[in-house]
């Protein structure tokens, strides 16, 4: 068998053969360490991340030879190893010639770190790491799938130990056991389809939307509003760590230069703060009076720094019922001590249960604290951003997963000077105070416009911007415009694809090279038409006061005003708007109407004589209660109009009769005698 070769020191070729049936083992007595979730990047499909265990006791063997992972011969391949503890391993095995064992001379692909004779630690790229400590499962770097792999299944496995390369994992006979350290073993399926060219696929305005600035909180009135601000109130037992040194003491607050100062101070004494604590902090928050969903939140600040010091800008959901951290929060802004970078990390079950790697839920980002930066997050339905200074840090995508994204609902802001705490130590008084200020807080009303471009294959796998698909995929293209929009084009390495799609709101394309793929929108227009009977001008204006000539266009959404000026003795008959009588909303002659689609206005008048001028001797026409009554002395055709001069009654009649009606008013037509009646 040819062998494929990573960087394996002398020691590492010895043979290393295991024993059959892939060698399986069971109890893990380690309380606090266990394989959290694997995954794997680079293949066909994206891998959904598969979780192991959610505690220590667990199992070290996992047969989960019933998840597939699809990929190429020929391509490289990210584990994604999310362990819980430390001072372990990642190692990755294939079984090439699928006979049972895993060899570690030509079938370990892929380990974080190993000790080699001269004592240096390595990885499989041969570079080398600081030490055992330093090479965590989740540092186990990508390796590649040799193209002369034929197309089948192979058994593939993820191992976490302690610096040592057979498969099977260290027993009480090596020392270190993986029983006692909390090791594991995970067996999965690898399905290659053999080498296949891979293209790149970019989708551009993939969601077009606009963001409205809809509130600001500039802190200019020197106290704070108390309509939208709360003080967080101090410590109470059972409260996170966060929270150990937090007061409502005026002196943790203060407005300077149009900016409100969150500060960090040692107790100036129990006397004049009544508080015991050494050190006091302030924060604020708007926790019941706004909360914020679907836009862009923008927040500008400064921070000096102090050894314990904490400030975070950050976010908590109005509805904590699922608990910590299932409810979901949102860390936009945090800063430790004396760092030259910040932190923008969510949290939720998913994260800690699952995967914080995939999709990636935390990162930092080089930032001058003590200089004035903008911090923001976008938050929608679909994916949530981090920002600083207006650059997308981290995009978190929802991939509809259990508890992955409890992000699409309302979330309050926290905003703090923390001081203490398990995760940014202790503090150091002699550095205090320590001051963030805030200038002012945005939020932006997420507009949408346009519409949202979706790729999918045929086994409706969603295909992402930067992603790659092997040749022979077919893509599903589908535009959908947002309310008020049309599609305007869509465009497929620059051919212009819209008519194909229109046929069937879907095009499919296979691509045979790198691929873009874009679409764009347009307000939608409506026609309007309108047809005018009888002794009356008519003009149609627009929101600007333009008239809108007959079969003209308006844009969706807007407001045309109909107004009637009839001439005299003209009476309104009939007011339609696409086929529904409008008249009792004609006011002072004028009719609004808000254009969502094609609309078509039918307007009649006619002159109708009154009761005082007809000619009583040849028919009477009067009311008596809930009924028209009409008498006749000769036959004679006698028509019934309600005011929209719609037909409710036609019958011959000679003689008297009595026509049943609802109140109202009505038009009785009476051979060619016209009376107005009232019921």
């Amino acid at each position: 068998m040819k062998k494929f070769y990573l960087f394996i020191v002398a020691l590492f070729v010895l043979a290393l053969n295991v024993n059959a049936d892939y060698c399986t083992r069971t109890t893990n007595s380690n309380s606090s360490r266990y394989l959290r979730s694997v995954s794997f990047q680079g293949g066909i499909y994206e891998f959904t991340p598969l979780t192991i265990a959610t505690s220590g006791y667990s199992a070290i063997y996992y047969n989960k030879t019933s998840k597939v992972f699809y990929a190429n011969a020929g391509s490289t391949i990210t584990p994604v190893i999310e362990y819980e503890g430390a001072w372990m391993q990642g190692y990755v095995y294939i079984d090439y010639d699928n006979d049972g064992t895993f060899n570690a001379e030509d079938e370990l692909v892929a380990y974080s770190g190993y000790q080699t004779s001269s004592g240096a630690w390595v990885n499989s790229n041969g570079e080398a790491v600081a030490d055992g400590g330093s090479c965590l499962p989740s540092s186990t770097p990508s390796f590649i799938i040799p193209e002369s792999i034929p197309s089948g299944d192979y058994r593939m496995r993820i191992k976490v130990d302690w610096n040592y390369l057979d498969a099977c994992g260290r027993t009480s006979a090596t020392g270190n056991s993986m029983e006692q350290n909390g090791g594991a073993i995970v067996d999965l399926t690898l399905r290659l389809t053999g080498v296949t060219y891979n293209y790149p696929i970019t989708i551009e305005n993939e969601y077009a939307s606009e963001y409205i600035l809809d509130w600001v909180e500039d802190f200019d009135k020197g106290v704070l509003d108390e309509t939208v601000w709360s003080k967080i109130e101090p410590y109470e037992s059972g409260n996170p760590d966060w929270r150990k040194n937090i007061s409502t003491y005026d002196g943790c607050f203060d407005f300077r230069d149009g900016n409100i100062v969150l500060r960090g101070i040692t107790n100036p004494g129990e006397s004049i703060t009544g508080d015991n604590r050494t050190y006091l902090c302030g924060g604020i928050e708007s926790l019941g009076k706004k909360s914020f969903k679907n836009g862009r939140i923008e927040i500008r600040a400064k921070t000096s720094s102090a050894r314990g010091a904490w400030p975070a800008l950050w976010m908590m959901p109005e509805d904590q019922s699922a608990g910590w951290p299932g409810c979901g929060e949102i860390d936009i802004f945090e800063h430790l001590n004396y760092d030259s970078f910040v932190y923008q990390t969510l949290h939720s079950n998913y994260t800690y249960n699952v995967s914080k790697e995939s999709p990636l839920s935390h990162i930092t980002e080089s930032v001058n604290v003590a200089d004035y930066n903008t911090y923001g997050v976008v938050l929608s339905s679909d994916t949530l951003k981090l920002m600083v200074n207006d650059k997308v840090t981290m995009a978190y995508p929802n991939t509809e997963a259990t508890d992955q994204y409890p992000y699409a609902k309302e979330f309050y802001l926290i905003l703090d000077m923390q001081l203490g705490g398990s995760w940014v130590g202790s503090v150091t008084g002699e550095n205090l105070p320590v001051e963030m200020y805030l200038d002012w807080v945005k939020f932006y009303k997420n507009h949408e416009t346009g519409g949202k471009l979706s790729v999918k294959t045929l086994e409706n796998k969603i295909v992402a911007s930067g992603t790659t698909v092997p040749e022979n995929t077919v893509l599903l293209i589908s535009a959908t415009p947002v309310e008020g929009y049309e599609i305007e084009t869509i465009m497929v390495n620059g051919e212009d694809v819209t008519s194909q799609h229109n046929i069937s709101g879907t095009y499919a394309y296979s691509p045979t090279s790198a691929t873009t793929i874009s679409a764009s929108y347009k307000e939608k227009e409506c026609i309007v038409n309108y047809t005018v009977e009888g002794g009356v001008f008519v003009s149609v204006l627009d929101e600007e006061d333009n008239q809108v000539a007959n079969g003209g266009k308006v844009v969706y959404g807007k407001n045309i005003a109909v107004n009637l000026q009839p001439v005299a003795g003209e009476s309104l008959v009939q007011y339609t708007v696409n086929g529904e009588d409008k008249s009792s909303e004609v006011v002072s002659g004028i009719h609004t109407i808000r254009v969502t689609n094609d609309t078509d206005i039918d307007i009649k008048y006619t002159n109708f004589s009154s009761i005082e001028e007809s000619n009583t001797t040849l028919a009477e026409v009067f009311t008596v209660p809930n009924k028209i009554v009409v008498i006749t002395p000769t036959a004679e055709e006698v028509t019934i109009y309600n005011m929209s001069g719609i037909v409710i009654d036609s019958r011959i009649v000679e003689g008297r009769v009595e026509i049943e009606k609802q109140s109202g008013l009505y038009i009785v037509k009476v051979g060619t005698l016209v009376y107005k009646v009232r019921l």
